[in-house]
């Protein structure tokens, strides 16, 4: 499912304009992204988790040249959905 999929099928099940869909779905993602910026984990009832995920720094090998390389730690994004969810899915 895309994007303008989710927002139309938000609006029709909402009653609101494309325009106010759009915007709340803009708000939604960027009010998310804000508290995994801050936050270890954002719990979402009957959604889920989101929980920010560190990578420890680790040598990688250049696949063209072979050459070693360090890889600095970097964060991730990992998601675990609720039993709700779940259930609803299978």
């Amino acid at each position: 499912m895309t994007v303008p999929e989710i927002i139309g099928l938000h609006m029709v099940t909402t009653g609101t304009s494309k325009a106010t869909a759009g915007r709340q779905w803009r708000a939604a993602v960027t009010t998310l992204a804000m508290a995994l910026a801050t936050a270890e984990h954002v719990d979402l009832p009957g959604l889920g988790v989101f929980r920010r995920t560190t990578r420890k720094a680790r040598t990688i090998r250049n696949p063209v040249t072979h050459e070693l390389m360090r890889l600095e730690p970097g964060r991730s994004i990992s998601f675990r959905p609720c039993k709700a969810l779940k259930a609803e899915v299978q």
